[in-house]
């Protein structure tokens, strides 16, 4: 999976054709990393890793990097440096999750280093042991996160560290279970 994502020019769609089960790539933290503005069709398939970031997405070339129909599975154990189902840190690129089911003790972290940034997550169901989705905003970035027809589920839904972010909920449900 990861030598056809390596492959694939800015545009193209990467397809999984059945389900994985994947370890961390030799000498890194991850299963699968994406570093340019491609999709990345599940076709309804489960990935389930056993790395610390199951999907890390570092792109950097301006665009939108895609991720449709697909479950990701990661440790859901609780840990500070808990697993991470989808990693996006952002250069001058967005990143939109589709139909996509996401279990992990953090489900997806979105880092922001530069301004106008968006992270689209809709008809998905996001499930986090302690939060669900981490949001990190750098600086004076100005970083929007919006939920269209999606679950969310964890201790903590949204956990929101930095200035200047904007989250719309657009018929969503948010399910907190946080004792305090």
């Amino acid at each position: 999976l990861q030598a056809a994502i390596s492959a694939a020019q800015a545009g193209d769609t990467v397809t999984l054709l059945k389900n994985v089960d994947l370890g961390p790539i030799s000498g890194t933290t991850y299963s699968i990393q994406i570093e340019k503005p491609i999709t990345l069709d599940g076709k309804g398939n489960t990935l389930t890793s056993t790395a610390g970031r199951a999907i890390n997405i570092k792109c950097q070339p301006a665009g939108t990097v895609k991720i449709k129909d697909l479950s990701v599975k990661a440790d859901t154990t609780y840990d500070i440096d808990g697993a991470r189902g989808i990693n996006i840190i952002t250069y001058p690129s967005n990143v939109v999750l589709d139909n996509v089911n996401v279990e992990a003790c953090f489900a997806v972290f979105f880092a922001s280093t530069a301004s106008g940034h968006k992270l689209e997550i809709k008809n998905s169901t996001i499930t986090g042991t302690y939060d669900a989705i981490q949001i990190y905003s750098s600086g004076a970035n100005e970083t929007k996160v919006v939920l269209n027809n999606t679950v969310v589920n964890g201790w903590s839904c949204i956990a929101i560290r930095g200035a200047k972010v904007t989250v719309n909920v657009n018929g969503s449900t948010l399910n907190a279970h946080n004792p305090w």
